[in-house]
């Protein structure tokens, strides 16, 4: 009987996502979603386990791995906004979840941007568009550059230097962030952004 209830609960869930103010809606209603248990039995069912890092894998898995790591951000949203308690997880550490989750899939903030959303099934793409979207009302860019500055600083610290992975946050950051000289974690995040793609010394005399 819980099992068929589930299915339904996933399928109703799975089409109002596919809306474009689905995950406003999904949002209003993850605290109710979240006690009928449809993270019980799953590799989401203990958010304090969950690791920023593997989001984005999943969110581009499709099917219904695609919709459950949708509904897995909107509950720890809601645990950082206070909205759903949880007794391992802090509104704090949910708080620093969510950062790292954006940091980690930079590219997925400006699908514009992101050649692996253009090549994606147009459904998944979709939702996951519509999720960074939702977030971004929430967790803004200024939210997220002292972030983005560690995150940038560590890789770079790193032996050997992940390039493909530093470059990538640069040239996002270049082309879709504005940066300010004034602040100082825009400062750091500029000095990297001209040590990877200002002219040499030589390039500039020709």
């Amino acid at each position: 009987m819980r099992k068929e209830r589930m299915k339904k609960v996933m399928s109703v869930s799975d089409q109002i996502s596919d809306y474009e103010q689905g995950c406003s809606f999904l949002y209003e209603h993850i605290v109710s979603l979240n006690k009928l248990g449809v993270f019980e039995d799953t590799m989401w069912a203990e958010p304090n386990k969950l690791v920023p890092a593997l989001v984005g894998g999943t969110l581009k898995a499709g099917g219904p791995t695609t919709l459950v790591e949708v509904l897995s951000e909107l509950r720890m949203l809601a645990i950082s906004e206070g909205r759903i308690k949880d007794s391992n997880l802090t509104k704090k550490q949910a708080s620093r979840y969510m950062r790292s989750v954006l940091v980690a899939n930079l590219d997925l903030i400006f699908p514009d941007a992101s050649e692996e959303l253009r090549e994606m099934d147009d459904n998944t793409s979709k939702k996951i568009t519509r999720l960074f979207s939702f977030l971004m009302n929430f967790i803004t860019l200024e939210d997220i550059r002292n972030d983005l500055a560690e995150e940038v600083d560590q890789i770079c610290k790193q032996r050997p230097i992940i390039t493909d992975r530093a470059m990538h946050i640069l040239s996002t950051i270049r082309d879709e962030v504005p940066l300010d000289e004034e602040k100082k974690s825009d400062r750091l995040l500029l000095r990297y952004v001209k040590a990877a793609f200002a002219p040499t010394t030589t390039c500039s005399e020709l």
